[in-house]
């Protein structure tokens, strides 16, 4: 009687499913019928996720950034150099880092400037007037304790954890934003042409970006810092750090174009499992190459790391969950591969390649990042997989909310998942 009263509200009650689904992803108040059970949105969130003049009027190409770990204190102190080009002339500019996180200086050429802090916009004046199409550079120095993840993903933030006694930290801020982390420009539309990471961790700890590890190098005593480099554009979102007690093997793929590395970093007592579960990898490479052109950072290579939560795409450096396989994520009839490495590597193409501008499209990313599962369910095991996967998706299709979200809020478009199903099945 119990399960059918509750199968009775989970099937016929939008109030139900509201509950349910938004719970882990909405911080504070109710989602309420009168307002489409959206949270009700505020200058705050059109600061993050509306293009204003200030962000309009430059473009960054290159970032700098370091970011020092301390686990003791679950904090990171910072300092990320900032290169753009002005699009227009203008003598302020927006960059974003969260409020809880305290700026030390921002400077641009050794001259400290004035700034303006509004929630988690920082509006940047000068002195001077920046002139159209020329480049500058300026330096943000921060520290601080940021967002602790509440349920990452999909409420997101550091995740601080311990595994045998020693520290494992890792990032996911998809929909909190970068801003959550480091000082940046933190909208979807802006994506520098490369970067450069420094992670500084304890001595005994790796530190794991994005990109190819360039150096290695003692701070001190106390840390080693880790410099990584990304050779391509890449969203604000997918800039990663991973911070743990990790042993690191890999393997080479080689197509008609060359050759590319993938690399594994796993902590210590998975090692054999590790080697096991990531034996799908090439095929589900091979199968995207054939379906949608060459893996698109191979100067970065692949790096699957072993992360204290679920998964994310982070590109060139995929955070996937500890578990190996132990969970089948998917209802499909085919129980041969783990569906959480099949759709963060099909988010290379779609989500990190082939990026939404705005929060609200967030569709396009999961959506055909579940469909890629689907077909590659049919690039594996024929036509009727293919079409049990894409029934087994549709079940689970809810229809609370759009797929499309409301733009320039930075609007949560998880909430549901029907980003995922029925983005998959548009």
């Amino acid at each position: 009687l119990k399960f059918n009263k509750r199968f009775v509200r989970y099937v016929t009650s939008p109030r139900y499913l509201v509950d349910v689904f938004s719970e882990g992803f909405f911080d504070e108040g109710e989602l309420n019928a009168d307002n489409d059970y959206k949270p009700l949105f505020g200058p705050k969130d059109s600061l993050q996720g509306s293009l204003r003049p200030e962000r309009n009027c430059f473009d960054v190409y290159y970032y700098n950034l370091t970011i020092k770990v301390l686990p003791k204190t679950k904090s990171l102190e910072g300092l990320n150099q900032i290169f753009f080009v002005t699009k227009e002339n203008t003598n302020k500019i927006q960059i974003d880092l969260s409020d809880n996180l305290d700026i030390s200086y921002i400077e641009m050429n050794g001259k400290k400037l004035n700034y303006n802090r509004v929630y988690n916009a920082i509006f940047i004046s000068f002195d001077k007037k920046l002139l159209a199409n020329e480049k500058y550079k300026i330096t943000v120095a921060y520290s601080g304790k940021p967002k602790k993840a509440i349920d990452p993903p999909w409420n997101g933030g550091l995740v601080w954890k311990r595994k045998k006694h020693k520290h494992w930290v890792g990032v996911a801020c998809e929909h909190l934003g970068a801003s959550s982390w480091w000082p940046c420009k933190d909208h979807l539309s802006e994506k520098p042409d490369s970067m450069t990471i420094n992670v500084q961790v304890p001595k005994k700890y790796q530190g794991i970006s994005n990109g190819n590890l360039r150096a290695t190098y003692e701070i001190d005593k106390k840390y080693t810092n880790y410099e990584w480099h990304v050779a391509y554009p890449i969203n604000s979102y997918c800039v990663t750090f991973y911070m743990g007690n990790f042993v690191n093997f890999s393997e080479v793929y080689t197509n008609s174009n060359g050759s590319y590395d993938i690399d594994y970093y796993v902590l210590p007592h998975n090692l054999d499992k590790a080697k096991v579960y990531y034996s799908q990898t090439k095929d589900i490479i091979e199968v995207y190459e054939k379906l949608y052109g060459e893996y698109p950072y191979a100067r970065d290579g692949i790096a699957m790391i072993e992360a204290p939560y679920e998964g994310m795409e982070h590109q060139s450096a995929i955070a996937i969950g500890g578990d190996y396989g132990k969970s089948k994520r998917r209802n499909y009839e085919n129980k041969d591969y783990d569906y959480l490495v099949v759709h963060e590597l099909a988010h290379e193409w779609w989500g990190n390649t082939v990026t939404m501008s705005d929060m609200a499209d967030a569709w396009i990313s999961e959506g055909f990042a579940t469909y890629s599962e689907h077909l590659f369910m049919e690039e594996k095991f024929g036509y009727e997989e293919y079409l049990s996967a894409s029934a087994s998706n549709m079940e689970y299709i809810f229809n609370i909310w759009p797929v499309v979200g409301i733009k320039d809020v930075n609007d949560n478009t998880f909430f549901g998942g029907d980003i995922y199903q029925k983005g998959a099945a548009i």
